[in-house]
C-alpha cells in the first residue's frame, strides 16, 4: 500500500566526517534521503536496492550543477535499516575538499532532494511496465542458453543488430555459458525505466537472478528499447557473477 503524502518521503540528515589520511584531514558531509514510499519497511528497502540499480551514471547526469571535476568528489550509496537509522536511505558523500564540490554545495544538495523523489515516483509508477514485460525477458533470456543461438539473435531490435553482429553475439553468448554451465532456474527480480537515455531514448531493463548448476549464481538483465509506438525490443543483455 502506498503512502499517499509524498512529504513522508524525504528527510535529509546531514552528517558531517573527518577524514585522516597521510595528506591531512579531509572533511566529508554524508547525507541521507530517506527511502519511505511504502507502509511496508521490507518494501522500502527493497525500493532503496532498486533505486541503486540506475546507477551513479544516470543518477549524476541528472544533477545538473554536477562536472567532470567533481567526480573523485561524490560518491552515491545506499544504506539499510540499523540500530541508529531505522529506515533504508539514498545516500551521497560530498567531499568538500574537492574544491568544485565546496563550491557548490548547496546547489548539489538541492538537486539531490529534488531529483531521487522524482525518480522514485517514476520508478514505482513503472511497476506495470516492469511486470508487463518480465516474462518476454525471461523466455529470451533463458532461450540464450538453451536455444540455437542462430535463432536467438534474429529476435532482438534492429538497434542490437545495428551495433552487434551475429558472430559477435554467439561468441559472447558462448562465453557466458562456459564460464557459467547448463542454466538450472531464472527468477524475476526488478526492473528500471529510464526516459531520456542519451543514446538510445527510453530505455527498459529487467532484471533477473539466475542459478546454475554449477552452483553459481548471477544478476542478468534484458535491456528494451523501444522501437514504435508500442513496440520494444531488446537491445542487450548482461550476465553478471554474484558468487
Amino acid at each position: 500500500m502506498f503512502v499517499n503524502n509524498i512529504t513522508k518521503f524525504v528527510a535529509v540528515l546531514v552528517f558531517p566526517i573527518f577524514l585522516l589520511s597521510c595528506r591531512g584531514v579531509s572533511f566529508s558531509e554524508v547525507h541521507y534521503i530517506k527511502i519511505d514510499y511504502y507502509e511496508s519497511q521490507a518494501d522500502n528497502e527493497k525500493l532503496a536496492e532498486e533505486i541503486f540499480n540506475y546507477g551513479p551514471q544516470y543518477i549524476m547526469e541528472n544533477i545538473p550543477s554536477f562536472t567532470n571535476e567533481m567526480a573523485k568528489g561524490i560518491k552515491i550509496g545506499y544504506s539499510l535499516p540499523s540500530q541508529v537509522e531505522k529506515t533504508p536511505n539514498f545516500q551521497y558523500t560530498l567531499k568538500l575538499n574537492v574544491p568544485a564540490v565546496a563550491k557548490h554545495k548547496e546547489a548539489l544538495k538541492s538537486e539531490f532532494e529534488e531529483f531521487i523523489p522524482k525518480l522514485v515516483e517514476t520508478h514505482v509508477s513503472k511497476k506495470g511496465l516492469y511486470e508487463r514485460y518480465a516474462p518476454r525477458a525471461e523466455k529470451w533470456l533463458i532461450s540464450v542458453f538453451l536455444d540455437p543461438l542462430d535463432r536467438v539473435y534474429p529476435k532482438t531490435s534492429n538497434r542490437f543488430k545495428s551495433t552487434t553482429t551475429e558472430a559477435e553475439f554467439i561468441d559472447l553468448a558462448n562465453q557466458y555459458k562456459t564460464i557459467f554451465g547448463p542454466l538450472k532456474q531464472t527468477n524475476f527480480t526488478s526492473g528500471y525505466y529510464v526516459e531520456n537515455d542519451k543514446t538510445a531514448g527510453e530505455v527498459l531493463v529487467i532484471m533477473f537472478s539466475q542459478t546454475f548448476e554449477s552452483g553459481k549464481v548471477s544478476k542478468s538483465q534484458v535491456v528494451f528499447t523501444r522501437e514504435g509506438e508500442n513496440n520494444w525490443g531488446v537491445s542487450g543483455y548482461k550476465i553478471h557473477p554474484v558468487n
